[in-house]
């Protein structure tokens, strides 16, 4: 279980949970160790049915907004798996 004070792949703190979708993933507003940045982590639960197949919708997901230049759309700031085997995007 995830709290606010945990060290997330020794690179982000987690601050305070912001959200959940139940089965599938969560976000935490989280402090980038190395630059201070307060960032949005989100976590994909290691748990879900089908795992794969949303991780690979998610990743994709990720690898579109992350083309994309505009003043709407979010800045990803980094993507990976942890030691857990758990994928994570943080975005600003």
């Amino acid at each position: 279980m995830l709290k606010p004070g945990t060290t997330i792949g020794g690179h982000y703190l987690l601050v305070m949970p912001l959200g959940e979708n139940k089965g599938e993933s969560s976000v935490w507003q989280a402090m980038d160790i190395e630059t201070g940045y307060q960032v949005a982590l989100t976590l994909l639960d290691m748990e879900a049915p089908d795992r794969d197949v949303r991780e690979d919708r998610f990743l994709d997901t990720m690898k579109a907004v992350e083309s994309m230049e505009d003043a709407n759309v979010v800045k990803l700031m980094g993507s990976g798996r942890l030691d857990t085997g758990q994928t994570y995007v943080s975005a600003e």
